[in-house]
């Protein structure tokens, strides 16, 4: 597992806080004891529990991997009437963390402090979207239907985790401070979880495994609304133009018209992505590249439904990359670059006539497009070779 930390074999001592040989054994051995039992008395689970806690300070990570347990314990108590003796099961999420105490516990330690931080993430969540800031650039994004259901504690720590997977994807043994206005993110991170909140502390432990896998460390602090311009403008920035999609069904009708399988969309958004793998304008979570127009297209089978306004720059990229794709475009036959594009295609065009739904918006699926009702598109195969 990437979330297996080993001891660092040199270290001097007065930096860092470990268990004892012999507590480390008892805490994995009584970890493995409850993992093997189909059920347990609650007091049993209340006492390694105590365990855990108690050895915090000498393991980094133990904060993440605990609080299944504790809920567990919890609601088993509640059920029972607060009676130690009863039995109770524990949950998958559980046994999970029992086992990560069973791999783990002999080999942590903590550092007494991770430095000052090398660089710093301010983020913001409004209940449209998120913005993050990061050195001297920034970007934001809408929500989807089904993220737009979440609190906006949990909005929050999803503006944090967007911004790292922007801007730290690559990063590796580093520090990051993060700038929220949401107290509440701030202490789910810095306590690495939340006892009080399932979405937030589901997202605070992907957030804190994502930063282990690339060893980075980070902390949380608070910033005043007010200071929080930019990731907040950000946040409510929405550039709902940039988001309408080709109604996927229509889109899959015309591939199997045009006989053609793109494997890559050129210019989309987490939100408004037709194919797993996508270009993005900006800095974007899942994007594998940012800004289309700085890549080669010779060897992509690409889609694309581009801005109008670039539709021309993409012609010229097409041919100056001698590459082919499938591209979403206006039958506007007196636009100058019309018959360019014409005779760039590749067998005829799939033409699609305005109907209700063929353009949709991932973000507020009810909104109707404001050229839909008379914009005819034409899905074309483009090739630049000639």
């Amino acid at each position: 597992s990437n979330t297996d930390h080993s001891r660092v074999s040199i270290r001097l001592s007065q930096d860092d806080n470990s268990l004892t040989e012999e507590k480390a054994t008892a805490i994995a051995e009584h970890c493995k004891a409850l993992v093997d039992l189909d059920r347990v008395k609650i007091r049993a689970v209340a006492q390694v529990v105590g365990k855990i806690i108690s050895s915090l300070p000498g393991v980094m990570y133990g904060a993440l991997y605990h609080r299944n347990i504790e809920l567990d314990k919890t609601r088993a108590l509640r059920q029972n009437a607060g009676n130690f003796d009863a039995y109770m099961t524990l949950s998958d999420g559980a046994k999970k963390e029992l086992n990560w105490w069973v791999r783990n516990a002999q080999v942590s330690y903590n550092l007494i402090s991770h430095g000052n931080p090398d660089k710093v993430l301010t983020t913001d969540a409004s209940l449209t979207g998120w913005g993050a800031v990061f050195e001297n650039e920034s970007t934001g994004g809408s929500w989807s239907t089904a993220e737009k259901t979440n609190n906006i504690n949990a909005l929050e720590l999803l503006a944090v985790f967007f911004g790292l997977k922007c801007y730290a994807k690559n990063a590796n043994n580093i520090h990051i401070r993060i700038m929220t206005d949401n107290t509440t993110a701030v202490s789910t991170i810095n306590h690495m979880g939340t006892c009080h909140s399932d979405s937030c502390n589901t997202i605070g432990k992907d957030i804190w495994e994502w930063c282990l896998a690339r060893s980075i460390w980070i902390s949380a602090a608070h910033i005043p609304g007010k200071m929080n311009v930019q990731a907040d403008m950000e946040s409510r920035k929405i550039n709902s133009g940039a988001e309408w999609m080709l109604n996927p069904t229509d889109l899959q009708k015309s591939l199997t018209q045009l006989q053609f399988t793109p494997v890559i969309d050129l210019f989309a958004s987490r939100i408004n992505k037709q194919f797993v793998r996508y270009a993005s304008f900006r800095p974007d979570p899942e994007a594998e590249i940012i800004d289309a127009f700085t890549i080669q297209w010779g060897n992509l089978k690409f889609y694309m439904f581009a801005p109008f306004s670039v539709v021309p720059a993409v012609l010229r990229k097409i041919v100056e990359d001698q590459a082919m794709g499938v591209c979403v475009l206006p039958d506007w036959p007196t636009r100058a670059w019309y018959p360019k594009a014409m005779n760039m295609c590749i067998g005829k065009p799939v033409l699609l006539i305005p109907k209700q739904d063929r353009l949709i918006l991932p973000n507020s699926p009810g909104e109707t497009h404001p050229l839909g009702k008379n914009l005819r598109l034409l899905v074309c195969l483009l090739s630049g070779q000639t």
